[in-house]
């Protein structure tokens, strides 16, 4: 094989290489809104102040998170050390996780093409409690959960958490507002 076959094999073996890397990489990478915990926001920046970040997954709720990072100088950042995190992640919970930041950059994304910066994931995650309709009553809850005319769901982010444990409790809108809950 003459110098230039193997030259070329090796740029075509490199495209695929990295092609591969980064279908992984996409494949654990987040996308929609992402409401962490005040711990989740508290633990990505602590992973933001690392010398050597690589990888921090968060889980698709908020509820937790896992991060690795590179205790030596020259670092490489793999696909196994983002499966890892993850990994790590979802040991803690049983909620499904997803890369919310590789090395420094966030790249949880807001749609397919545009990821959030880490000044909007800071500031629309002042602290959220994933779960906290499960400590109120099914009167309470309904009132959080509920809309008053019409009866229905409530639509706001905030309300979602109430909405999902009115439904866990097989309680529906009618149900809410004709007071037997």
């Amino acid at each position: 094989m003459s110098s230039y076959q193997r030259s070329f094999v090796k740029s075509i073996f490199l495209v695929g290489l990295t092609s591969l890397i980064l279908t992984a990489c996409q494949s654990h990478t987040g996308q929609g809104e992402i409401r962490l915990t005040s711990g989740a926001v508290n633990g990505l920046e602590e992973y933001m102040n690392l010398s050597n970040p690589t990888a921090f997954a968060a889980a698709i709720d908020g509820s937790t998170y896992s991060y690795y990072f590179c205790s030596e100088v020259n670092c490489k950042n793999t696909t196994s050390s983002y499966h890892k995190a993850v990994v790590l992640c979802e040991s803690r919970g049983p909620v499904e996780c997803k890369l919310l930041a590789t090395n420094k950059d966030v790249v949880w994304r807001k749609s397919e093409d545009e990821a959030y910066t880490l000044f909007e994931i800071k500031a629309m995650n002042q602290g959220v409690d994933p779960t906290p309709g499960r400590s109120l009553s099914n009167k309470e809850l309904c009132s959080k959960a509920t809309t008053d005319n019409p009866a229905k769901w409530a639509q706001e982010f905030s309300m979602r958490p109430y909405v999902k444990e009115a439904l866990l409790r097989k309680l529906s809108p009618e149900t809410c507002t004709q007071g037997s809950n």
